[in-house]
């Protein structure tokens, strides 16, 4: 559902990802999917989360190999 999903450099604790979705985005806390700031439309969201559920430690690692100043 065209929802894109990002790690970035620069970034400040704590560890998430950020899904975008149209003028939507959302940050999610990796650790426990938790929103950590943004809008997301409930399906999106969802499916977001759901990616996360099934990323989680790749997601962690790819956070921590961008940002190794937050270990």
């Amino acid at each position: 559902d065209s929802i894109k999903i990002n790690v970035f450099s620069k970034e400040h604790r704590p560890p998430h990802i950020h899904a975008e979705y149209n003028e939507y985005e959302v940050l999610l806390i990796i650790e426990n999917f938790e929103i950590y700031a943004g809008y997301l439309p409930k399906n999106q969201l969802r499916q977001a989360n759901n990616w996360l559920h099934d990323n989680q430690e790749w997601a962690m690692t790819v956070f921590y190999e961008l940002n190794p100043e937050l270990l």
